[in-house]
């Protein structure tokens, strides 16, 4: 009532990042503006996010976990990938991770889709999903060939445009110069500087 917080939809309060390769040193992507990128496409996507309940949304920006992507019902890994023999970063799409007595699980998922595209990706996720007979229960979704439906969609968000015809692939979210990786006592880690003082990692 004296407007110090808004009451965002369940799906966008649970939504969870590690802090992501702008501070960290192990991190390969900047997994927290990735975050934002999502919310911002998930509230201008026309969904009612009410209906989606307390689905869990969570995104660590490498393999690390910090994120808890793998028990989430919607888990994003950093990862790189190269374009034209340049790295970009990617999230690898994990679905259906959960935990519970007798029904704890890691989430599933091998498909890889560039950070620009993967805010598109969960949008059209969560449609298919609300479409589908199964709604609202996400779990029978994925047993329902949710999960290779999943797949597909990503394999359709995986094309990147080269760079002539987008640069903005090259660019992590919340960065303005292209991706790189360095190494830095004997680790690999990846960011994109803000300023040229700024180190990559």
């Amino acid at each position: 009532a004296l407007g110090l917080a808004d009451a965002p939809a369940p799906i966008l309060r649970n939504l969870v990042s590690c802090i992501g390769a702008a501070t960290c040193k192990l991190g390969l992507c900047r997994s927290r503006d990735l975050a934002h990128a999502i919310r911002a496409a998930l509230e201008q996507s026309g969904l009612d996010l009410d209906e989606f309940g307390e689905r869990r949304l969570y995104v660590s920006g490498c393999l690390d976990c910090c994120g808890r992507h793998p028990i989430a019902d919607v888990g994003l890994c950093g990862a790189v990938r190269n374009i034209e023999g340049r790295p970009a970063p990617h999230y690898l799409l994990q679905l259906g991770g959960r935990v519970g007595e007798g029904e704890t699980r890691l989430a599933q998922g091998k498909q890889a889709a560039p950070a620009k595209n993967v805010p598109a990706l969960v949008v059209a996720l969560l449609a298919r999903f609300r479409q589908s007979p199964q709604w609202p229960d996400f779990a029978r979704f994925l047993d329902a060939k949710g999960q290779q439906l999943a797949e597909s969609l990503a394999a359709e968000h995986k094309r990147a445009p080269t760079s002539c015809e987008n640069e903005a692939f090259f660019i992590d979210w919340g960065a303005t110069e292209p991706f790189v990786l360095a190494e830095r006592e004997g680790r690999k880690c990846g960011a994109s500087a803000n300023r040229a003082d700024e180190a990559p990692c």
